[in-house]
């Protein structure tokens, strides 16, 4: 029975990244993979330059994830502005400023989407046939703990909503979902006074969207969750 990381991930804005185009930056509508590396290494501290850690996280992490709340179930689009230069671009120059001399910089609004208050659990394995640190789920959920670097939903735009609060199960996935659902109700009786600590448990008897990698017996997750 292999060992799952489960941490919640809520933000009241985020972005998932996705397919950009033009001006257009949307966003996807679960967590994107990318994302989540780059939170997990951000956790762990790496910096950008890091590739091989990168690739290792990349090689050994598979994501399940469930969806406890999609908030408004709605997106808004935010706008920044560029600087680009006007007309066509000279065949040939040699410095900065004298592409400058030669164009004049106009200024161009890029739009972004951003989903909103967005509420996940999401659980880490290791593939089975790709470990090379045994230790790799202990120590991030220590960096979760207490990231070297602060977490962002995606952009630095968005911060973190609550605490990552993960946690190691040693279960099958199925009972893993449930026993965080269980901690769940814990800590929102501990820290949610009135009628506040009634929306999780409503959210989660509505959650029937789960998404995994490439483990067949996961099925069971969503039989047991979405019946």
């Amino acid at each position: 029975m292999s060992a799952i990381l489960i941490f919640q991930f809520h933000a009241p804005l985020a972005s998932f990244g996705g397919v950009t185009s033009g001006l257009h930056r949307y966003s996807e509508r679960i967590p994107a993979r990318s994302m989540l590396l780059g939170m997990l290494g951000a956790a762990l501290g790496m910096d950008r330059e890091n590739d091989r850690m990168f690739v290792q996280l990349q090689s050994e992490l598979q994501f399940a994830f469930r969806c406890i709340s999609i908030g408004s179930d709605s997106s808004i689009m935010d706008f920044h502005t560029i600087q680009s230069l006007a007309g066509n671009l000279p065949e040939r120059t040699y410095t900065r400023r004298e592409l400058l001399q030669q164009h004049k910089l106009i200024c161009l609004p890029t739009y972004r989407e951003y989903r909103c208050n967005e509420y996940w659990q999401v659980a880490i394995t290791q593939r089975e046939n790709g470990i090379s640190d045994a230790q790799l789920l202990p120590k991030l959920e220590t960096a979760l703990k207490c990231p070297k670097y602060i977490l962002y939903a995606g952009r630095k735009s968005c911060p973190l909503g609550l605490p990552p609060d993960p946690q190691i199960y040693s279960c099958t996935l199925a009972e893993a979902f449930k026993k965080a659902e269980e901690r769940i109700f814990d800590l929102m009786t501990l820290c949610c006074l009135g009628d506040e600590k009634e929306r999780i448990p409503a959210a989660l008897q509505k959650s029937k969207n789960i998404y995994w990698e490439g483990d067949p017996d996961i099925s069971d997750v969503h039989k047991n969750h979405s019946s």
